[in-house]
């Protein structure tokens, strides 16, 4: 007899307990929220950003220093359109 078959054989009731991973018809539920939507629309904007810009910028620069003061620019610039947008959405309400 095997190690594996003697651990069975010595616990057969919390293996028996143990339930499938999918029986049936049971499927995960589908559901995208606002939230959701908004964070996976996030995150790859950001993502993108991230991994396929620096390099660009940094040989159009020449400088790391130079690319992360563009970065907080650019960071500057976003918050300030983000501000404007919040502006006029709270106004059509």
């Amino acid at each position: 007899m095997s190690d594996i078959e003697g651990v069975h054989a010595k616990r057969p009731d919390q293996i028996r307990q143990l339930a499938p991973l999918a029986v049936g018809d049971q499927k995960l539920q589908r559901h995208l929220g606002y939230f959701s939507g908004t964070m996976i629309n996030i995150g790859q904007i950001i993502g993108t950003g991230i991994f396929s810009n620096p390099a660009l910028i940094l040989q159009c620069t020449g400088s790391g220093g130079m690319m992360l003061i563009l970065w907080a620019i650019g960071a500057l610039f976003a918050t300030s359109g983000l501000a404007m947008f919040l502006e006029l959405g709270t106004m059509v309400y």
